[in-house]
């Protein structure tokens, strides 16, 4: 019983683990990058309604993908992407699904560039913008060598 106990335990660890906003690439080398954020869930068994994206300051040209059901916001600095808003849709909890965008990452950027997300679930909001990858809301990343 003792092992079963112990497996269960793992496994539910080691889900809640994955269980959060990643990049589909998760090494790239400076140039133009093709973003796949994998949403795996909604939060608590919410349906996610939104999704803002901010977008590292070693990234340029930087465009969305259009999600059919879903409305887009960009906002600009200084003609400069800092910041992607996919809104007005829904992804049940039980479901999973994909947000995209592209952008050229600069020739000098090295070492991780992390992608903050908040994930909004009606009044809800998960996150995920934490550089330490041990915590409950690490931010995407992806690592340019």
């Amino acid at each position: 019983m003792k092992t079963i106990v112990t497996l269960l335990a793992t496994l539910l660890i080691s889900t809640t683990a994955l269980a959060h906003v990643t990049l589909q690439q998760r090494t790239t080398s400076p140039g133009m990058y093709r973003a796949v954020l994998q949403v795996p869930h909604g939060c608590a068994g919410k349906a996610t309604t939104e999704l803002r994206v901010s977008i590292p300051a070693q990234m340029d040209r930087v465009r969305p993908m259009p999600k059919a059901g879903w409305q887009l916001e960009i906002t600009r600095e200084d003609d400069q992407v800092t910041e992607l808003r996919w809104f007005g849709g829904e992804l049940l909890d039980e479901h999973y699904d994909e947000f995209i965008f592209r952008g050229r990452i600069a020739a000098d950027a090295q070492g991780e560039l992390l992608v903050p997300v908040l994930q909004y679930c009606g009044d809800e909001v998960s996150r995920w913008i934490e550089a330490d990858t041990s915590t409950r809301y690490p931010a995407a990343r992806v690592v340019v060598q």
